[in-house]
């Protein structure tokens, strides 16, 4: 059985989370049967993350996803992690301490763009976005862009826009240096 616990977040995008993580696993890892996942949803963009996966055992995880942005953007932060899900659970990817390991090789301190696991992960995080936006929601990704996850409403750009410069205002502040990164071109 696959067992899903969500926290934060609002009761749309919980709902969002759950069925995109349910569509990932059965794309990532057909026939695993016994999987616990907990997903928190909260604000990410303080510590310049959109996401994060954590290996708890052979049967559980915990991931966590920024609650900001558009819909696409959100459906693509837990597609990204999901990725990283299946890299743990299958072994590709482990962990021991603060040691990295890519297929048993010690990859610690490489560069985050180098890093074998986020290359896949940056690589499949659209298609997988893609393909549960079109199928499962019904709706083309140009929409999908306008939309936020928290209502299934227009996003108010506005307010998303005041909410990411009081952060980075902050972040500036306290010397806290802030990775921008590029908006991806959808395929």
């Amino acid at each position: 059985m696959i067992l899903i616990s969500i926290e934060g977040g609002t009761e749309k995008q919980r709902d969002l989370g759950e069925d995109a993580i349910r569509f990932f696993v059965r794309k990532l890892l057909p026939g695993k049967e016994e999987l616990t996942i907990d997903l928190k949803i909260h604000n990410l963009i303080q510590y310049d993350i959109a996401g994060f996966c954590e290996y708890v055992d052979e049967n559980e995880v915990n991931l966590e996803s920024h609650n900001r942005g558009t819909l696409y953007d959100y459906i693509t932060f837990i597609a990204h992690e999901c990725i990283h899900m299946k890299q743990y659970l299958t072994g590709e990817l482990t962990t021991e301490g603060k040691v990295e390991l890519w297929h048993g090789e010690d990859l610690t301190g490489l560069p985050y763009k180098e890093q074998p696991w986020e290359i896949e992960a940056w690589k499949g995080q659209h298609g997988l976005a893609k393909e549960f936006i079109k199928k499962e929601l019904g709706i083309t990704l140009k929409l999908a862009k306008t939309l936020s996850p928290r209502t299934l409403k227009k996003m108010d750009w506005s307010r998303e826009n005041k909410f990411t410069n009081d952060i980075l205002e902050k972040r500036k502040i306290h010397g806290i240096k802030t990775i921008v990164y590029k908006k991806a071109k959808t395929r």
